[in-house]
């Protein structure tokens, strides 16, 4: 199984308590771009957390190969009130920083991936925040590192 798939499938076992914990509708792999056609389907299925294997990059040093593997999750949420509460949550959703925050907890400095360092969050940044229609959409990027003899 390849890198990509192992680290998706990881990340999907550790974040799937958040859709009874806090309410999360949609956890799964993510495979599209944030173009206007996927951001329209996938607003249908907010609250969500999508996983995103990022990349993986490999440097050869004498014999080792040092391996540097990016975990992406794309979370967003909807809500026609305001694009506060989006963000920060209300009565019935939970909100992009809720969703972010509870991933962190699950995520970050914990090993999810045999043979790798603990996932470490490197950055929480917003991609879409659209006040008109209440959409918000981050995106928060971990990553994990190993050392193979070769």
């Amino acid at each position: 199984m390849h890198e990509f798939e192992q680290l998706e499938d990881a990340a999907l076992a550790v974040l799937a308590p958040l859709e009874a914990g806090i309410n999360v509708r949609t956890i799964e792999a993510y495979a599209g771009q944030l173009e206007t056609d996927d951001l329209t389907r996938i607003t249908t299925r907010f609250p969500c957390v999508y996983v995103i294997a990022d990349g993986l990059q490999t440097t050869r040093r004498n014999n080792m190969d040092d391996s540097r593997l990016l975990l992406m999750l794309l979370v967003g949420d909807k809500n026609y009130r305001s694009n506060a509460a989006a963000a920060r949550g209300s009565t019935t959703r939970p909100g992009v920083y809720a969703m972010l925050e509870a991933a962190r907890g699950v995520l970050h400095r914990k090993k999810i991936l045999p043979a790798w360092t603990p996932a470490c969050l490197i950055s929480e940044e917003p991609q879409v925040y659209d006040p008109k229609n209440g959409l918000c959409l981050y995106t928060a990027v971990y990553e994990l590192q190993a050392m193979n003899r070769l």
